[in-house]
């Protein structure tokens, strides 16, 4: 019996030192990759989260855009709910059961109550929703308002303060 070396492909000690090298490299670039996937996920679901809050922060503006500084179109003014008059019908916003509602009809202060109400749920869950007003005199001068949503661990924050023109 005969035994030939080859010269060429490689031996077993070889295949020994390479084959782990190779699984290594390639357990890196899977965690790696794994790791990029779930910080994309967390990243994506945080904008999702922000836009939501822009938007509900867009429409609360454009109604506050609708309504008068003079303190009488106001009908309630708390931290976590606010009611105008608009020219069309009475507009209100509230933080309920970790809900932001957006609701227009005709709201009587006398009871309490809306009449012909359109409701629209616009952040739900939500954490906070606070209106800070700047009174100057009879006058309001403008909201400051901050909403809070939570987004897995993360939580999304808006603050935007809207001045009030004063309607003739």
């Amino acid at each position: 019996m005969r035994i030939t070396i080859l010269k060429e492909g490689f031996s077993f000690i070889e295949l020994l030192i390479y084959l782990p090298c190779a699984l290594v490299l390639l357990g890196a670039a899977g965690y790696s990759t794994l790791n990029f996937q779930k910080a994309l996920l967390s990243l994506t679901a945080s904008t999702e989260t922000t836009i939501q809050i822009a938007l509900a922060m867009d429409q609360f503006i454009n109604d506050l855009k609708k309504t008068s500084s003079c303190f009488t179109q106001w009908k309630s003014c708390e931290p976590h709910s606010l009611i105008f008059k608009t020219e069309r019908h009475d507009i209100g916003w509230k933080h309920y059961k970790n809900r932001l509602i957006r609701i227009s009809g005709d709201y009587c202060t006398q009871t309490g109550r809306w009449k012909g109400a359109a409701r629209t749920t616009f952040l739900d869950p939500m954490e906070q929703f606070e209106c800070t007003i700047s009174y100057d005199g009879e006058k309001i001068k403008g909201i400051l308002c901050k909403m809070t949503k939570k987004c897995r661990a993360k939580v999304c924050t808006i603050n935007s303060f809207t001045a009030l023109e004063e309607k003739v």
